[in-house]
C-alpha cells in the first residue's frame, strides 16, 4: 500500500463528505439526523468523522486494486459501500432501541450511496492524477 495514496485519497474523500453533509444533512434533508435540544454541532467531531470513512474507502480502494480501476468502478463501488455501512448502522440502531425508521434509514442510504460514489470518484481521480504509482 502506498502510504502517499492513502493520504491523497483519504483528503479527496473527506472532502466530498464534508461538503456533500453539508448540502444533504445541513440542507435539503436537517430532519434526518435532528440535533438534540440544547446540543451544539461539533465541526471538529464532523471533520474528524470525514476523515475517517475517507481514510475506509480509500483504504479498501488500495487494497482491491480493481476497486477503482475506472470512474464508472469507482462510484458504483463506493456507492454500495456506502449504503451497505449506513444500512448496517441503522438496522443497529433499530435493534437497540427506538431512534430510527425504516424510511429514515432508506433515506439515509440513498443519500450515503451518492456521497459514497462521489468519494470514490474523488479517489479514483486524485490518486490516478496526483498519487502516481497505485501499488
Amino acid at each position: 500500500m502506498n502510504v502517499k495514496n492513502l493520504l491523497i485519497g483519504t483528503i479527496a474523500a473527506a472532502l466530498v463528505f464534508l461538503f456533500g453533509g453539508w448540502l444533504f444533512y445541513g440542507t435539503l434533508f436537517p430532519n434526518i439526523w435532528p440535533v438534540a435540544e440544547g446540543a451544539t454541532p461539533s465541526m471538529m467531531h464532523t471533520t474528524l468523522g470525514c476523515l475517517f470513512s475517507g481514510a475506509a474507502l480509500s483504504f479498501i480502494f488500495s487494497k482491491f486494486a480493481g476497486a477503482s480501476s475506472s470512474l464508472k468502478t469507482a462510484a458504483i463501488n463506493g456507492g454500495v459501500i456506502g449504503a451497505l455501512s449506513t444500512l448496517a448502522m441503522h438496522f443497529y440502531m433499530m435493534g437497540t432501541g427506538n431512534c430510527n425508521s425504516m424510511t429514515t434509514a432508506l433515506t439515509d442510504a440513498g443519500i450515503s450511496f451518492i456521497m459514497y460514489a462521489l468519494a470514490g470518484i474523488a479517489i479514483w481521480f486524485t490518486v490516478g492524477k496526483l498519487g502516481g504509482s497505485k501499488d
